[in-house]
């Protein structure tokens, strides 16, 4: 399935990432995936023992760690307490 520009137009680079654009998007997901629950230590220390209610994690805690050792994590949704 080809982009189209509005799909296209959603990826940014506000810091200036060598990588190129790319999209803020939710770690979390509905459906199950065995290897979803997992908690999670943010950058600054606090403690997310798992996905919102009623959902899992895109990733395994190795994609995950991998993630963030990439920089690749953004931060936390405050609204959602999900990590993006």
């Amino acid at each position: 399935m080809k982009r189209t520009e509005e799909m296209i137009a959603r990826y940014k680079n506000p810091d200036n990432d060598p990588r190129g654009v790319w999209l803020l998007s939710d770690l979390a997901a509905r459906n199950f995936y065995a290897n979803g629950r997992y908690p999670i230590t943010t950058k600054t220390g606090r403690i997310i023992p798992g996905p919102p209610a009623g959902s899992y994690w895109r990733v395994s805690k190795d994609k995950f760690d991998e993630l963030e050792r990439d920089n690749r994590i953004c931060g936390v949704n405050p609204e959602t307490t999900a990590p993006e």
